[in-house]
């Protein structure tokens, strides 16, 4: 070093005088490389950066820890074991405490990625404790104070990598640990990206505000490479994080998907360039997570191999058939995909309809139907969805097979034939998802016995049509249910009028012409004046089906609960809209429940998002 400068780090009395280098540039320059010299701080940082990860491991381990409890629970409530320590009030009332402030859902401008207060909390718990790892002990007195909290912050952004991977993968650790899926996780990975956004901006600022405080930008450019490798790398963040908002990346998902791995892969490059010159003991959370990408995407691909390819060649062929509503009933068979979980959804691919491009559906069958076959209701919006409507059209009179590419199956539904009391609601399509699981209840009630006595489901639709989608296993489930209470509920929503008399009849709103043609051929006539509505003859609707007009009140809808040692499983898939209300009135029932104004039962609520 230059003269007058010792080797510790400098601090206000550490001997240097800033009149006697000002302009001279050798002078600065040393002083410039004393300012960078923080080989006595990275242990520190590299300690807490450790001290993070024991952090992240207890909480995931606690999480597993509640998994395996939740396991253990309901393989004894199925086997009617009556656990004491879940019938007292020390567990029973904390537990609807946490539920109440947990579970209510508030929607901003109806936003379709509002989530619940739970989600909120962790978040902000999380941000709290890198804020405390960012700033606690980590400034020094002295012409270091800014850059020892600027390289505190770049450890903290670094440190978190691995765990942005881990949340980010469809076969996912923390998700197998925990019970999780990882559609669910993901929100997690959308919120530490925006974290690790917010911690390198502080890396930066605090830099910039340092150098430009004593003059040094321009030196520092033009005798380091960490400015340039640290802008672009932040700059590659920026638009990471910036096009993962909702209302960007769904404007072309499959262009998101591919530009997001892009740029992390340029990100992870430019950050190996902008710390390649200070301690090597950080690059291992650069380059961890590039490995667990790479693990991820071998397992699919390997799944999607086992799935798909037999010896006989490609062994997945699809048929497609419209539905009223706008919808395409997709049946996949001869798939190796044959055992899931009721509410597990697959990945589907159609090279018909768009090359590369693998989306998210509901199961909507149990895998002891039609030889193991897949059956998808898809909604017809854009692209993909809009395309595979258009295929139905064209051959809805030779319905022919297209080749098809499936994977998973994915998600972490709970076993709700524990409960001795299910709800199950669910909003247009989202019947994909509670249709299997009544027909699991109704099928385990006729083989066994179960914990289940009474059987609820809520199903809300724009038009008495839509009934069409599974009008069979609504049928199946009312005749296999054996000693159980089984209600079914349909609230019309499109100001449509059906009268109890006429529940043997189907009134099939249709847009489509190919359709409508298509059961006329078959004998129906039209009995409406919209011409676009066609009545097709339907045998009897079982007699525990209500109809009703309007919305539903959840407030009387979930009232009138039964008091139990157990819980209520309540299990939700619809619009955000319908899952914020439902939300709201389970949490005020919960709280009902904690203070003991009323005797009621505790309620498991588990809400399937139609987005991730």
């Amino acid at each position: 070093m230059g003269d007058g400068i010792d080797n510790s780090p400098l601090s206000l009395t550490g001997g240097f005088n800033l009149s006697q280098i000002a302009g001279n540039y050798s002078a600065e320059y040393d002083f410039l490389q004393a300012m960078l010299d923080f080989s006595e701080f990275d242990p520190t940082n590299q300690y807490l950066a450790q001290l993070f990860w024991y952090t992240i491991a207890g909480i995931i381990g606690f999480f597993t820890l509640v998994n395996i409890g939740q396991q253990l629970i309901a393989h004894w409530r199925l086997r009617k074991i009556r656990i004491g320590a879940l019938e007292s009030d020390l567990f029973k009332g904390p537990l609807a405490l946490l539920r109440f402030v947990s579970y209510p859902q508030f929607q901003v401008w109806k936003c379709k990625g509002s989530r619940s207060m739970g989600d909120l909390f962790l978040v902000l718990l999380y941000f709290a404790m890198i804020l405390m790892f960012v700033y606690i002990s980590g400034a020094v007195a002295g012409f270091q104070h800014w850059m020892s909290v600027a390289f505190r912050a770049g450890w903290i952004t670094v440190a978190q990598l691995p765990l942005l991977i881990l949340l980010a993968g469809k076969n996912n650790l923390i998700g197998y640990l925990t019970g999780t899926s990882y559609e669910r996780l993901n929100l997690l990975h959308r919120w530490v990206a925006r974290i690790i956004f917010f911690t390198a901006s502080l890396h930066m600022i605090y830099l910039y505000h340092n150098f430009s405080f004593y003059g040094l930008v321009s030196m520092e450019w033009n005798t380091d490479t960490c400015p340039p490798t640290g802008t672009a790398a932040w700059v590659l963040l920026f638009w990471i994080v910036f096009s993962s908002f909702a209302p960007i990346r769904n404007l072309r998902y499959e262009l998101f998907v591919a530009q997001h791995v892009l740029l992390y892969v340029g990100f992870t490059v430019a950050l190996s360039y902008h710390i390649q010159p200070y301690s090597r003991s950080i690059w291992m959370y650069s380059w961890v997570p590039a490995g667990f990408f790479f693990l991820d995407r071998v397992i699919r691909l390997i799944q999607y191999a086992w799935n798909n390819v037999s010896s006989r060649g490609l062994s997945s062929q699809a048929t497609l058939q419209m539905l009223p509503g706008e919808v395409t009933m997709v049946t996949v068979k001869n798939s190796r995909l044959r055992s899931w979980t009721p509410g597990q959804h697959a990945l589907l691919s159609i090279p018909k309809c768009g090359h590369l491009q693998s989306h998210p559906f509901t199961i909507a069958c149990l895998p002891s139907k039609d030889n193991g076959s897949l059956k998808f209701l898809i909604r017809a919006k854009d692209g993909f969805t809009r395309c595979l409507l258009k295929t139905a059209a064209e051959r809805a009179d030779a319905p022919q097979s297209l080749t098809a590419f499936v994977n998973g199956p994915y998600g972490s539904p709970k076993c709700f034939a524990q409960f001795e009391r299910v709800i199950l609601i669910s909003g247009g399509t989202g019947a994909t998802f509670t249709i299997p699981l009544l027909l699991d209840i109704a099928q385990r009630s006729s083989t066994g016995s179960i914990p289940c006595r009474n059987l609820t489901l809520i199903w809300v639709m724009k038009s008495f049509a839509q009934i069409y989608w599974f009008e069979d296993e609504l049928r199946e489930a009312s005749e296999t249910a054996k000693d159980l209470n089984l209600d079914i509920h349909i609230h019309i929503t499109g100001g449509e009028q059906v009268s109890t008399e006429c529940l043997d009849v189907v009134c099939l709103c249709l847009k489509e012409d190919a359709i409508q043609e298509g059961l006329e051929k078959r004998g129906c006539t039209c009995g409406f004046a919209d011409k676009n509505k066609v009545v097709a003859k339907q045998s009897q609707l079982p007699s525990n089906i209500t109809i009703h007009h309007g919305r539903p009140v959840w407030s009387t809808a979930l009232a009138n609960l039964y008091t139990t040692y157990d819980e209520t499983g309540v299990a939700v898939a619809g619009p955000t809209g319908l899952a914020a209300d439902v939300r709201n009135e389970v949490a005020q029932i919960e709280l009902k429940h904690a203070m003991r104004l009323e005797d009621t039962s505790g309620l498991y609520l588990h809400i399937e998002h139609y987005g991730f």
